[in-house]
């Protein structure tokens, strides 16, 4: 899948996907806040590693395909030994 891909601006204006989804998980918001917890193994070779995220949004009346999107973000695993 060639990124960043967006859907026709007729279906969801705005909206992007920057991120393969290759883990998808979901997570219940309550007042547009999410919290999760993603635990990472204690292995050195992933210091300083970087994981991209981006969230799917479900929200009816936000646009016909009902879905909108976060911009993307990026986690540093750690910063030193």
């Amino acid at each position: 899948l060639p990124l960043p891909a967006s859907p026709p601006n007729r279906l969801a204006p705005g909206c992007s996907l920057d991120v393969d989804p290759v883990q998808p998980f979901s997570v219940t918001a309550r007042v547009a806040v999410a919290t999760f917890f993603l635990p990472f193994p204690t292995v050195p070779s992933l210091l300083c590693g970087r994981l991209h995220a981006q969230s799917l949004v479900v929200d009816g009346a936000a646009n016909p395909v009902g879905l909108i999107t976060s911009n993307r973000g990026t986690l540093v695993l750690g910063d030193s030994l």
